[in-house]
């Protein structure tokens, strides 16, 4: 894509597509935490519940080069938007007993795996429609978008959580907002793939041997 074209997109773009992937972080340590303290959950189990929000993102490198050489950066947006929106609602859905803990500790760990999907998307997409002198800007609105994206999932889940009459009711909002912000993909123009050197193989080995 030229320069030229990508003048007319603004770098907030990018700012609209991150979201979602900040909003399960604050989603899952604010408002689900809240949620289960307050149903009598212990607190080693509610640390353990917010660290499988967090591992996925410890092993995403070992996935990027399969998104990087299959589908299209948008499809995998879509793919990871639809997962993540579907993750919240379930979250919001899941009982504080043992068999509902269980559920939830897979759905939120599925859930946070889905929103990798988004970030390396969103970072491609970024890196392809964003003029060199733009690229700043667009960084500098990603992660604003990750950030608030963390205060919405935080703040106004929490919110809803404390003020609606059912937990579920406030998962499906959040759900909601953020599968919105999928809306953004079509003032992207597409892009194409971009094949790692050598194939898949190379890629994931090519990955592991950067990080050693």
């Amino acid at each position: 894509m030229s320069s030229a074209s990508s003048r007319h997109i603004h770098p907030w773009v990018f700012m609209v597509l991150i979201i979602p992937f900040g909003v399960v972080s604050g989603y899952v340590t604010v408002a689900i935490a809240y949620y289960l303290k307050q149903a009598g959950v212990s607190v080693g189990q509610v640390a353990g519940i917010v660290a499988l929000a967090l591992l996925p993102h410890t092993w995403k490198f070992l996935w990027a080069p399969v998104i990087d050489a299959t589908l299209s950066q948008k499809t995998w947006y879509w793919i990871g938007a639809i997962l993540t929106a579907v993750g919240i609602a379930l979250m919001g859905a899941m009982p504080p007993t043992k068999a509902g803990l269980a559920i939830l500790s897979v759905v939120v760990f599925l859930t946070s795996s889905a929103t990798s999907f988004i970030g390396m998307a969103v970072e491609s997409l970024m890196a392809h429609a964003t003029p060199e002198e733009l690229k700043g800007r667009a960084g500098g609105w990603f992660q604003a978008g990750n950030l608030g994206g963390s205060g919405i999932g935080g703040g106004l889940g929490l919110w809803l959580t404390q003020n609606l009459a059912a937990a579920w009711l406030a998962g499906v909002i959040v759900a909601v907002l953020c599968f919105l912000c999928a809306l953004a993909l079509f003032l992207l123009p597409e892009t194409g793939r971009s094949h790692p050197p050598g194939g898949l193989v190379t890629g994931l080995k090519s990955s592991i041997q950067d990080l050693w």
